[in-house]
């Protein structure tokens, strides 16, 4: 699991961040605006549920084995956003064009260094 944690956020970049922020987007605080595609990226490896945050649009995991899982919760640092406000389905993402879009760049590239990585 720490193998694909590592492979995705190694492969984080201004691309798969979501858009408005992406100016803000920088190899200092890679995890701004990559939780929406982080987290579909995890529940397709690893299962589990997608929840989220109302207040900071803010999504991540929730993993039957492993508890919550947030990669991208840095970001928020110094606010509490512990609170879930429910979940949501894939599809949900998926008809999002753009996030569906980052998505699958981000899977992409997260498929890539893991080939290259070994």
């Amino acid at each position: 699991m720490n193998d694909l944690f590592d492979s995705i956020t190694k492969s984080w970049d201004v691309e798969t961040c979501y858009p408005p922020l992406q100016h803000k987007w920088s190899p200092h605080l890679p995890e701004l605006g990559q939780c929406a595609v982080t987290a579909l990226l995890i529940q397709e490896r690893l299962g589990g549920i997608i929840v989220f945050n109302k207040k900071y649009h803010h999504y991540w995991n929730i993993l039957p084995e492993a508890g919550e899982i947030d990669l991208t919760r840095k970001q928020f640092e110094g606010i509490d956003i512990m609170r879930i406000d429910g979940y949501k389905e894939i599809d949900y993402f998926i008809k999002n064009e753009d996030t569906y879009s980052r998505f699958v760049l981000l899977r992409t590239k997260v498929t890539r260094y893991e080939m290259y990585s070994l």
